[in-house]
């Protein structure tokens, strides 16, 4: 499940982002303040199905008990060379998103166009992540993992390194091919992480998923 919660999540980020963009351009920055308004049919659903939830009958399992080298597992040189890889990874995501935006509003003077064009490259760089992560997760295993992060991580550095010397489409397509690329390390390093930690997969994905961010 992990590549396909990664690819859900971007998905649906880079649709806002596309339509927040056309939303400011038309109507100005306090029209985003209506949105709010979307939320409450959103809470009404999430209400609902709480209570649906509530009332459906629950096994209870038995807690397991940690295992004393839990610890020293998540201390161990190759959890944290893990970690390491997965911040950097976020770090430069976070990086792109950012210095693109200042990149197309440096490049095209007028503003309506720009904010536009940032929408879309936003939406794409997003989807680009949710589709990499989401096609790598298929092909998770525990042979694949190690040469999947490396060449991932490989592979994507000198496109996100290119991208800023380009302009227009090629700045696009780069930039989504570089981000799909490293977002591919997601499902590895967190498969990887459950693997090293079989007694806490969930905090496996907490620090990798969650933490790294």
């Amino acid at each position: 499940m992990t590549g396909v919660q990664t690819c859900a999540l971007p998905i649906c980020v880079g649709g806002g982002q596309w339509f927040i963009s056309r939303l400011v351009d038309t109507q100005g920055l306090g029209a985003t303040a209506w949105l709010l308004v979307g939320m409450i049919p959103v809470l009404a659903v999430a209400l609902m199905a709480f209570l649906s939830y509530r009332k459906l009958p629950h096994s209870k399992l038995p807690t397991p008990k940690r295992p004393a080298s839990l610890r020293s597992g998540i201390l161990s040189r190759t959890v944290l060379l893990l970690f390491g890889l997965a911040t950097s990874r976020s770090f430069s995501m976070i990086v792109c998103m950012t210095g693109m935006s200042f990149l197309i509003a440096e490049k095209i003077p007028d503003e309506s166009l720009a904010l536009r064009s940032t929408g879309n490259a936003l939406a794409m760089f997003v989807v680009a992540v949710g589709s990499g992560g989401l096609l790598s997760g298929f092909f998770v295993h525990p042979k694949s993992e190690k040469p999947g992060i490396l060449i991932s991580l490989i592979s994507a550095a000198p496109l996100l390194i290119a991208f800023p010397l380009l302009s227009g489409t090629w700045l696009l397509v780069v930039l989504g091919l570089g981000a799909g690329l490293l977002a591919s390390t997601i499902p590895l390093v967190t498969a990887t992480g459950q693997r090293l930690l079989p007694h806490s997969s969930a905090l496996a994905s907490a620090i990798f998923m969650g933490l790294a961010w």
